[in-house]
């Protein structure tokens, strides 16, 4: 375990300390945990106890970070722990995220082995994902700057529940973010996940403004967050941000507490095609409608069929037929 960073002492409840880490601000008394189940006060400080211990470490195509637009048919050293601030009723990682420290084993990778075994598997970098990696940010800060010591890139797939402070510290080291975005309405956050949309909103808005490769992905979940006006608010406020953000439907599947059927492709087809009206990049996690194509000429640039990859008519970022710039970083 390790000392948490952004907590304070609680002056109304003795040895109770405050987490400042994302908008629960949880007060926690003495021997307890805070709602992420991970972060926990012993003897009056708060300790992060999972620190340097996780539960997966894999290879995987960058494309399954939800990033299509940040090195392209690339490998990446990801890694996921326990515990997450959210608690969606949907979630399809809950055998990790919705546990504490003794519901499921790990083993441990130093922030050192992380750049260790990055370089030995010859990956580009190191994503945070499977989990919310922002419960383990003590681990993620010391990571990703060891990380850019060694010429690797860091990755943050993130829920975008965060203060405004412990985010901005991580975007000086973030080289790019997913966001999974879990509706466009307040209502569906606070009875579905237990959080707020405000919080999430502003948080891809300074990632937007910031610098790190952004883009943005939804989980569509019939009847509950598919509405033609949902999208559409979706759509208009991320335009205003850029227009260029590359934005990803994802279809829901059956998993966890929520018993809806799995989301049909005509849904997903309908929320692109909305999109499409203002965004320049929509893609669907589904053969044929996962390439990627010049926003200025329409020429192919990048073919995807399932974890293939074939770069086509791009270099360096730029399309080689119209010589426009492209939002891709290679």
């Amino acid at each position: 375990m390790k000392e948490a960073l952004y907590y304070k002492q609680n002056e109304e409840v003795e040895n109770a300390v405050q987490c400042l880490l994302c908008p629960h601000k949880c007060v926690i008394a003495e021997g307890e945990e805070g709602l992420c189940r991970v972060r926990k006060n012993e003897k009056g400080k708060l300790y992060s106890f999972i620190y340097d211990e996780f539960t997966s470490a894999y290879m995987e195509p960058i494309e399954k970070r939800h990033l299509y637009h940040f090195y392209p048919g690339k490998k990446i050293l990801s890694l996921g722990t326990i515990g997450c601030n959210l608690h969606c009723k949907f979630c399809n990682q809950s055998h990790i995220s919705q546990v504490g420290v003794d519901g499921t084993p790990t083993q441990r990778i130093s922030a050192d082995e992380s750049v260790i075994l990055a370089k030995q598997y010859l990956s580009f970098g190191v994503a945070y994902d499977y989990n919310e990696p922002i419960v383990n940010f003590e681990y993620i800060m010391e990571a990703m700057v060891k990380a850019h010591r060694y010429g690797l890139k860091n990755v943050l797939v993130i829920n975008g529940f965060i203060n405004e402070k412990p985010l901005m510290d991580l975007l000086l080291y973030a080289d790019a973010v997913s966001v999974d975005m879990k509706s466009f309405n307040d209502d569906f956050y606070r009875q579905i996940c237990g959080g707020n949309i405000d919080t999430v909103l502003k948080t891809v808005e300074l990632i937007a403004k910031n610098g790190p490769h952004l883009e943005v992905s939804m989980l569509l979940i019939s009847g509950l967050n598919d509405s033609e006006e949902g999208i559409e608010a979706l759509v208009h406020w991320l335009s205003s941000l850029n227009p260029h953000i590359p934005l990803h439907f994802l279809g829901y599947s059956p998993a966890y507490k929520l018993g809806r059927e799995a989301t049909s492709l005509d849904v997903l087809i309908r929320a692109r095609d909305i999109a499409q009206k203002k965004m320049k990049f929509v893609y669907l996690d589904e053969n044929g409608f996962n390439l990627t194509y010049c926003p200025f000429c329409k020429e192919p640039l990048i073919n995807r069929q399932g974890q293939h990859v074939k770069i086509l008519d791009i270099d360096k970022g730029q399309c080689k037929k119209c010589g426009n710039k492209i939002n891709i970083i290679m």
